[in-house]
């Protein structure tokens, strides 16, 4: 495995076509294409099904033609929505509901984290570092300004 698991499901879910991401992260990673699903799968990410395409979509169609009835059925008992509630949740929304995360999300979160910081601590010795060439720039330019405007007044 070459990449953590937490860029395997970034490239994931960034991915135009996913179902493609699958097998280039496979191949990336010189491992089978199933090890890339479950590491999907146990980060919560919806993975799509193997096999045939044109049997997972009839399969989904026919789910969907049910589920349609269902929801035409729900919206049909629910008050009409108007320009004051079209925005307001039914139920109050719990953003940080930490019960229901995933572990493995956790440990995901945990190691960016630490990636950040480690970033930043890089970054703040870049800046000491660029901080003091310029401090030593600074002080060659005032000796060189110094020694010319002696050699140009000696030269006068």
């Amino acid at each position: 495995m070459q990449m953590t698991e937490g860029e395997i499901i970034r490239r994931y879910k960034h991915a135009a076509d996913r179902r493609k991401q699958i097998k280039i992260l496979a191949e990336l990673n010189a491992c089978p294409k199933e090890t890339i699903r479950e590491i999907l799968r146990n980060a919560g990410c919806d993975v799509p099904a193997t096999g045939n395409r044109y049997t997972a979509a009839k399969k989904s169609a026919e789910a969907d033609g049910s589920k349609r009835k269902q929801t035409a059925e729900a919206l049909k008992a629910e008050p009409p929505i108007t320009a004051s509630t079209a925005c307001q949740p039914s139920q109050p929304v719990d953003v940080w509901n930490i019960g229901d995360v995933p572990g493995v999300i956790i440990t995901l979160t945990k190691d960016e984290l630490e990636r950040i910081n480690r970033d930043i601590a890089g970054m703040e010795t870049e800046i000491e570092l660029i901080q003091s060439t310029i401090d030593q720039l600074n002080f060659t330019k005032k000796e060189l300004n110094a020694f010319l405007q002696k050699a140009e007044g000696r030269q006068s």
